[in-house]
Parts: C-alpha cells; sequence; structure tokens
C-alpha cells in the first residue's frame, strides 16, 4: 500500500456543474472541505486515488448496506468479475452481517463510512471519535477490521486525525465524484463524468442509499462504466487490492 497516492482536495474530479447543483444543495460554499486540514496530514494518512497502474479503477459505494439495492450492486459487480469497495453505515448492517459476509466472500472490501452517517462539523469532537468507535466496534462483530474510513460529506476534523493515529486506519477520498446523488442528473451523465474524468488509479465515489435505490442512476451507471472499461481491459479492484 505504500505506494498509493498523495492526498488531493477531493471535489477537484468533480465536472463544475455537478460541483456548483452538490453544494447549492448542501447549502455551503465550494473550496473548504479538505484545504483547510490538508497540511496537518502525516505522510501516508490519506489517499484521494490509488496507485497510478495503467487500466486500473477503484469504485467505492457510500451510505450503505441498502435492502435490495446492495445485492443487486453486488449481482452485477459479480456478472462483470469486478471488485469495489464498500464504505458502510454500521447503522445499516444487520446483527446477522449476512450483506457484509456475502461482500467479502465475492472479494470485495468493506470499509467505515462512520456508524449513524453524522456530519462531524455539526456535533462535538468527542461526538464524532464516538461514531467512529461504534462503527469499527460494529463491523468487528462482522469480523471486518477496516483498512479505511471515509467521513460523511467528506467533512474532516482534526479529531479524525487524532483517532486514526491510534488506530489501524487511513483515510480514503476520491478524486472522481461523477454525481449519482444529484437530482436530475440520468445514468448517461454519471457515466459520462467518470469516463471524462477518471484516470488510472482513480478512486470513484459512488452511493448505495434509499434515494439512488429509488432512481436507479448508480445500477445503470454503474453497468455501463463496467462495460466500457472492461472493452478496453481495465480491471477494477478495491482500494487495498491496489
Amino acid at each position: 500500500m505504500s505506494d498509493l497516492g498523495n492526498i488531493d482536495i477531493p471535489m477537484s474530479g468533480v465536472r463544475a456543474d455537478v460541483r456548483a447543483r452538490a453544494f447549492s444543495m448542501a447549502g455551503r460554499s465550494p473550496g473548504v472541505l479538505f484545504s483547510d486540514i490538508k497540511s496537518r496530514l502525516q505522510h501516508d494518512e490519506a489517499i484521494a486515488y490509488g496507485a497510478k497502474r495503467a487500466h486500473r479503477l477503484h469504485l467505492t459505494f457510500d451510505d450503505g448496506p441498502t435492502p435490495g439495492h446492495t445485492e443487486r450492486l453486488l449481482d452485477l459487480l459479480l456478472s462483470f468479475g469486478a471488485q469495489a469497495t464498500f464504505f458502510v453505515n454500521t447503522i445499516n448492517v444487520s446483527p446477522e452481517c449476512g450483506t457484509i459476509a456475502r461482500a467479502l466472500n465475492e472479494g470485495h472490501e468493506i470499509a467505515s463510512h462512520g456508524h449513524a452517517h453524522i456530519d462531524a462539523w455539526r456535533v462535538s469532537a468527542a461526538g464524532a471519535r464516538s461514531d467512529l468507535d461504534e462503527s469499527v466496534a460494529r463491523l468487528a462483530r462482522c469480523g471486518v477490521q477496516p483498512r479505511w474510513f471515509r467521513p460523511p460529506h467528506g467533512h474532516v476534523r482534526p479529531c479524525h486525525l487524532r483517532w486514526m493515529r491510534t488506530h489501524p486506519i487511513r483515510m480514503a477520498m476520491w478524486d472522481v465524484m461523477p454525481g449519482d446523488f444529484v437530482p436530475g442528473l440520468s445514468a448517461a451523465d454519471v457515466t459520462r463524468n467518470v469516463i471524462r474524468l477518471a484516470r488510472p488509479g482513480s478512486i470513484v465515489v459512488l452511493h448505495d442509499n434509499s434515494f439512488v435505490a429509488s432512481t436507479g442512476v448508480t445500477l445503470d451507471a454503474v453497468e455501463h462504466v463496467l462495460k466500457h472499461y472492461l472493452a478496453e481491459e481495465w480491471s477494477f479492484r478495491t482500494l487495498s487490492g491496489s
């Protein structure tokens, strides 16, 4: 894992219109997601893209598991022989860990997106740490020790960095956000955004939540992306399988 790339500002890999609409929805101004704490990172504590190996991409899915949708994603990835990394909110993980077990058995990686998808900018540092602790504890019950954490909304605080320095976990951001969560964007839009923005080693952030389940955009876009890149002999790997 030592050849993984250095951190970059995640929103830099977002098409301008997608970025503007996403920030408008969230009610905040662009340019502050990661830059304010970037200088505090120690070497190799966080990544925004994987190893720059030719013809390799990293698909990542935030917010699941979501009943029905996660299973369809797994079916789709299996049919194409592709691996992905799922950043789960452990509040959504069943006590039986069935979906987690299936994902692991099919070669995917499970990572932490926190427990309850809290916005770390809106809670105390103790609250942010507690959410992370709960996430790691619940994943442990499923036999998972996550190697990666991605903060909800990309909202990072110094308490995250202090927490990571006492745990065997690193922060994984992204360099391509194609906008599957943006109302009004179609699967074709999302697919075009991936193809235009991705480079060897890119980390693509997609979603596995009730909203994208209702639109079907993510499933359709993932199918198109897989067909496009596999036809060009690219491969899809987990973050730890870089």
